[in-house]
């Protein structure tokens, strides 16, 4: 199955809504995903904070509904100085061909899933989360995301 995921794509954010406060409109915000061998695939998201220090977060998963390793600007250094494992993880679950779900974790705990559907013609995928999170808050935001590759 060719997966329409397969690519780069940068966060829209006219077309995107939040709950809440919107992200700086510095705060820009790439994803690429590739295909590994043997049924893995890799994500590789790059952002800026709101005073433009660099971020990311890289992840080497298969969609089976299992919590796979995240590292972030935080755990890369422990991890490898330390060989100090990360507290963040996330699960992958295919839907269908064009339907992906996700949910991140935080020392094991289960934050909000997400579902991310890439829409007809593969330029442009649509991230939704919706829910209440830890703090009580409801959420209801929609990324929206165009290839760039």
């Amino acid at each position: 199955m060719d997966d329409p995921f397969i690519g780069t794509w940068v966060l829209n954010l006219e077309r995107s809504t939040y709950t809440g406060a919107r992200p700086a409109a510095n705060q820009v915000q790439r994803r690429q995903y590739s295909v590994l061998d043997g049924g893995w695939q890799q994500m590789i998201l790059t952002s800026q904070t709101p005073l433009g220090d660099p971020t990311f977060q890289i992840s080497v998963f298969r969609e089976d509904g299992r919590p796979y390793p995240v590292q972030t600007n935080a755990t890369l250094g422990p991890f490898m100085s330390r060989e100090q494992a990360t507290n963040v993880t996330r699960s992958y679950t295919r839907i269908d061909k064009n339907s992906v779900e996700f949910t991140p974790y935080t020392d094991g705990v289960a934050g909000l899933p997400s579902v991310r559907v890439v829409q007809p013609g593969g330029m442009t995928f649509f991230e939704t989360t919706r829910g209440t999170n830890a703090q009580g808050v409801a959420i209801n935001n929609v990324l929206v995301f165009d290839r760039v590759r």
